[in-house]
């Protein structure tokens, strides 16, 4: 079993080379050296997209810079002010041909370490009959949330349960299907590629499936669903399941500490869109698999569900192959315009308390409001108010700050923590 997951670490370092390889082969600089200049396909407002005999090219970048401020009830620990580098992104996408796709991003983080995001290529034979296949660094099919882009989502940080479940990218190998009104993806999947130093027994599986009932001009009916196995293997940390409140700057506040050895994800998914409206609402739960050995300890199942609901003036988001995209803006200042306004509000639980476990509990809301001056620039300003129910956490394996386990020595039940989140975000 050691040389498949061998093997397929390999295909999957495999596809991430061959998708450098293609980007370093199809620069304009490149076309212009072989007598083969392409001329620019399109161009709507971020970089230039170039196509020549066959290929096309374009140069992906993004940078998120944020501002952070939380104040806590009980202790100063979780209490923040300070500024970041969130995303900070440089990459290429294209395709060689009508069947082959690639794309590679890296991200550059505030310590100057440089993490793969995205690095893949995609084959869509005319033999597949609309099925592609996916190979190399890309996340897992699961979650509305979670796969739609951090460019166009408008609550600053995703659902808690995403965070906490540990969806992520990994290397794979992926099957997809999209049509007009449904997307059909299924893979498997080793370590993140970050991680490749670490054991080749740990693994993945993972599938989503979605189907539009309604898909209108002026309302949009979405309905999805996802599954995620995932086994740590033997010479890896067992999980763990742990959230912070809210802005991705302060540390844990609950936590269930090393606890499982497998897992199995389940979620479901609703969205609606009128117009310049619309609603969304999810719900996760994750099976986890111990063999602790202590007494009053069993497999818990812990949950978490969000439900947001927004509008848009001057403007309208983009629903597109099962998840929101880039939104249109109605008079962008770059044409006179005064941009586009959006404002969301957001509740969003985490239960991490089950069969003996006492992870805590977290209920957060958070409202957002943004202004998109074109659409390809954003300022967001996010409010949030997170209550975590610290009263009783699991003894002996507990991994959350070590100012709440004083808090519970203290007898105080529980933290809230509430802040302000500031982004200023532009990409091409």
């Amino acid at each position: 079993m050691r040389k498949g997951f061998a093997m397929m670490q390999k295909l999957s370092f495999l596809g991430c080379a061959i998708a450098l390889a293609l980007a370093t082969q199809t620069t304009p600089q490149a076309a212009a050296q072989d007598g083969v200049i392409g001329s620019i396909s399109k161009w709507d407002g971020g970089a230039p997209t170039f196509a020549g005999d066959g290929w096309e090219f374009r140069v992906l970048g993004r940078a998120q810079f944020d501002y952070n401020f939380a104040r806590s009830d009980e202790t100063e620990d979780f209490d923040i002010s300070n500024t970041q580098i969130r995303r900070l992104r440089l990459g290429v996408k294209g395709k060689f041909g009508e069947g082959l796709q690639y794309k590679f991003e890296v991200n550059w983080d505030e310590g100057g370490d440089v993490t793969a995001e995205d690095v893949y290529v995609e084959w869509s034979p005319d033999v597949l009959n609309g099925w592609s296949v996916q190979l190399g660094h890309f996340k897992t099919q699961n979650s509305f949330d979670e796969i739609n882009s951090s460019k166009f989502t408008t609550i600053l940080e995703r659902a808690a349960f995403t965070d906490a479940f540990e969806l992520d990218r990994r290397l794979g190998l992926a099957l997809r299907n999209f049509g007009d009104n449904y997307s059909v993806e299924a893979g498997v999947f080793l370590t993140n590629l970050d991680n490749t130093a670490g054991n080749l027994e740990g693994w993945a599986a993972s599938g989503r499936v979605t189907y539009s009932p309604i898909l209108e001009e002026d309302f949009k009916l979405h309905l999805g669903a996802s599954f995620r196995y995932r086994n740590q293997g033997e010479d890896e940390n067992l999980l763990e399941f742990r959230q912070r409140p809210f802005t991705e700057n302060t540390d844990r506040i609950i936590s269930t500490g090393n606890i499982g050895e497998t897992d199995t994800f389940l979620q479901a998914e609703i969205i609606a869109q009128y117009k310049q409206f619309w609603a969304a609402s999810e719900y996760a739960i994750n099976i986890v698999d111990t063999d602790l050995g202590i007494d009053g300890i069993g497999n818990p199942n812990f949950t978490g569900w969000y439900a947001e609901t927004g509008f848009y003036i001057g403007g309208e988001r983009i629903y597109k192959k099962g998840k929101f995209d880039r939104p249109t803006i109605d008079r962008p200042i770059t044409k006179g315009g005064p941009g586009a306004f959006s404002g969301t509000i957001r509740y969003d639980t985490l239960d991490l308390n089950s069969a003996g476990i006492q992870g805590g509990n977290q209920d957060t809301v958070a409202v957002a409001a943004d202004w998109w001056p074109t659409r390809y620039t954003r300022l967001s300003i996010n409010y949030f108010y997170s209550n975590n129910s610290i009263s009783a956490l699991t003894p002996g394996i507990s991994g959350v700050d070590s100012s709440v386990v004083g808090l519970i020595a203290q007898g105080i039940p529980e933290e809230t923590v509430n802040g302000i989140n500031v982004r200023l975000h532009f990409d091409f």
